[in-house]
């Protein structure tokens, strides 16, 4: 493809000039095709935009309109973020019981505290207790929802109303040091409202009907209690043969 601009003719691919007469062979690859070059190189896509974060922990159901071909990231950090603030107070918990054990003893037999493994314990749980949470209501939802959706877009928008749960167990750690009864309260509210929220909010991204509420919610509480308590059982007999 040619043009004649003041008596000199380019080829409109690349942009070199083309005598009269000769065949043209493009040198350099269309403009059309290169890629975009920025200051940044390729890290579009990859920044984090501040105000969705913000947004996800002052309102968790914005979790729902997350795209999960753009925005995945924000679903694999609130599923992170939960984790390893529930991580952060087990090791208050396992700070507070060494203290513990220091006072009562005066470490005249050493700390054997520092072995007990309830930190590591508390971060498998949790791992554990989340993946069946999100897991079970991916399973449940397509059964009896009439949205079915991919398993990666259900734990990108579930996972992402985890992040407010991540910062209240992080909370949850820093009265622990001072206050441990309180962050005893401040788990249990953010366990329980996490919950209640990501469950009703599952029901709705699913599209499942009214009539069919009580057979998801009920076969959901049954596999998830039966999990939990199998897998509270094997960590606390490794506790419980740690500390005899």
């Amino acid at each position: 493809m040619k043009g004649a601009i003041d008596e000199m003719a380019f080829c409109s691919d690349c942009g070199l000039p083309v005598q009269d007469g000769e065949t043209h062979e493009c040198q350099v690859l269309p403009v059309k095709v290169q890629p975009a070059a920025t200051g940044g190189g390729q890290a579009t896509g990859i920044a984090l935009d501040k105000h969705t974060l913000l947004n996800l922990l002052l309102n968790p159901r914005a979790g729902l309109s997350l795209d999960s071909t753009k925005e995945a990231l924000y679903g694999w950090i609130g599923i992170g973020g939960s984790i390893i603030g529930f991580f952060l107070w087990g090791l208050v918990l396992k700070l507070k019981l060494i203290w513990a054990f220091k006072d009562s003893f005066g470490g005249l037999f050493g700390n054997p505290a520092k072995e007990v493994p309830v930190a590591s314990n508390l971060l498998v749980l949790g791992i554990l207790s989340l993946a069946t949470f999100l897991v079970l209501l991916w399973i449940l939802g397509n059964w009896k929802g009439t949205k079915k959706l991919s398993f990666l877009d259900a734990i990108v928008k579930l996972g992402g109303m985890q992040l407010l749960s991540g910062a209240g167990f992080a909370v949850a750690a820093l009265v622990g040091l001072v206050w441990l009864p309180g962050s005893y309260l401040i788990v249990s509210i953010c366990l329980l409202s996490t919950l209640l929220f990501t469950i009703t909010a599952s029901l709705k991204l699913f599209g499942v009907d009214d009539r069919d509420y009580l057979p998801v919610l009920g076969g959901f509480s049954v596999a998830y209690v039966l999990v939990m308590l199998i897998a509270s059982k094997l960590l606390l007999n490794g506790l419980t043969g740690l500390l005899l």
